[in-house]
């Protein structure tokens, strides 16, 4: 089972990421909107973060033209997977969420480092 480390450090890394990681702006091919790091935990070999997205994303669904659509997409469409609809989410914040943990010297490795996201 892994444990959370709690030092010092680790500690000050979680408040200056929380503190300083407020409604950074991300506009891709894919996704537009901000986001906000809620959370930080390290553990022994890895460290995870907990992201809420505020924005939209640009897919096509079924036979419609792609545009762009906000988080009401699950509330209009039946069909569409909130699981890989979350993967999309985490894929494409990926590296600016990397980016953004590396000013604090955090290191995330793959897109599972995101553990929750949120889409408001």
């Amino acid at each position: 089972m892994l444990q959370m480390q709690r030092s010092e450090q680790a500690l000050e890394k979680r408040y200056f990421i929380k503190k300083f990681s407020t409604g950074i702006k991300v506009d891709t091919q894919k996704i537009r909107g901000h986001f906000t790091i809620t959370s930080y935990r390290k553990y022994s070999y890895k460290e995870e973060v907990d992201v809420v997205f505020k924005g939209e994303i640009f897919c096509k669904i079924g036979r419609t033209p792609a545009q762009w659509y906000g988080n009401e997409i699950i509330g209009i469409y039946k069909n569409i997977s909130k699981v890989k609809l979350n993967r999309l989410l985490r894929k494409s914040l990926f590296e600016d969420v990397r980016r953004r943990c590396r000013l604090f010297s955090a290191d995330l490795w793959t897109y599972h480092d995101i553990k929750k996201i949120k889409w408001n």
